[in-house]
């Protein structure tokens, strides 16, 4: 999803209900859409200059699970759900309430690049009575009967018979399975939320009223660096100017409390771990 659709569109709304401090829901959606930022390719943008040769860098197979990418079938996505969902769940029974805010951040990144990087958006829902469902929320019959996948990225070749991020995303309004892709996303934070808040226990309560040093510039910054590459709300050109003005003023902001659980508490390499 673009930046935007994930802090602003999805997660906003979910977390407001689920009563999170003005901080700590900034904290949230900072985290959901600096997963671009420190696990994928929105400060850098290696992928459009390198290519295939992106496929290489250490960090492509943890931002491919990121975002749900080159995960070629169903088995595959059924995989990588489990995967997330242990990592999510022992990940939250510890560390502060800052630690757990950027966990819960970061997965919800996941949770929605899922619908809008795989085929999910393009799938007949209504021939099996079903409305924009979540993965959670369909049958396991049924998904063991449907050919799900999803797009590659970072500069991974797809196999034949399978899609390019370019090909396939519904990152935004105009691509094809965009309406469902969002509608799914939507229900599948709020049932995200609810079990993160399971999962986190007693230590729920502290996530929600955190006060989070610093968070409004550093969401601002952030925003602007989505922007510069394109990756606000819709799809745009490539700004370099503004990209390293961006990068620029946010340097001073490595050493804070958002970046620092990515920087020195490595919550992507976290949420990417297990077989």
């Amino acid at each position: 999803m673009d930046a935007a659709i994930h802090a602003e569109d999805l997660c906003a709304p979910w977390l407001a209900r689920h009563g999170f401090g003005e901080s700590a829901a900034r904290a949230v959606a900072f985290h959901c859409v600096a997963t671009d930022l420190f696990a994928s390719d929105i400060l850098g943008f290696y992928t459009r200059y390198l290519g295939p040769w992106a496929s290489k860098l250490p960090l492509t197979p943890g931002a491919e699970r990121l975002h749900f990418g080159s995960l070629f079938s169903t088995a595959a996505v059924a995989a990588q759900w489990e995967r997330l969902e242990r990592a999510v769940f022992a990940a939250l029974a510890e560390g502060d309430a800052a630690w757990r805010l950027a966990v819960l951040g970061a997965s919800l990144h996941a949770v929605h690049d899922f619908y809008a990087h795989s085929n999910w958006g393009r799938l007949d829902w209504p021939a099996d009575g079903l409305d924009a469902p979540t993965w959670h929320g369909v049958p396991r019959a049924l998904l063991a009967r449907l050919d799900i996948h999803s797009a590659t990225g970072h500069g991974v070749v797809p196999p034949p018979g399978r899609c390019t991020h370019e090909e396939l995303n519904a990152d935004h309004p105009g691509r094809p399975g965009f309406e469902i892709a969002f509608l799914a996303a939507d229900k599948a934070t709020g049932e995200w939320l609810a079990r993160g808040r399971a999962w986190a226990g007693e230590a729920w309560a502290a996530m929600l009223r955190h006060q989070a040093p610093g968070i409004e510039v550093d969401y601002t910054l952030v925003r602007e660096l989505a922007q510069a590459t394109g990756h606000w709300r819709g799809a745009g050109p490539l700004q370099p100017a503004r990209l390293a003005a961006g990068a620029l003023r946010f340097v001073p902001r490595l050493g804070g409390e958002a970046a620092r659980q990515w920087l020195v508490r490595g919550v992507g390499r976290r949420l990417c771990e297990g077989p």
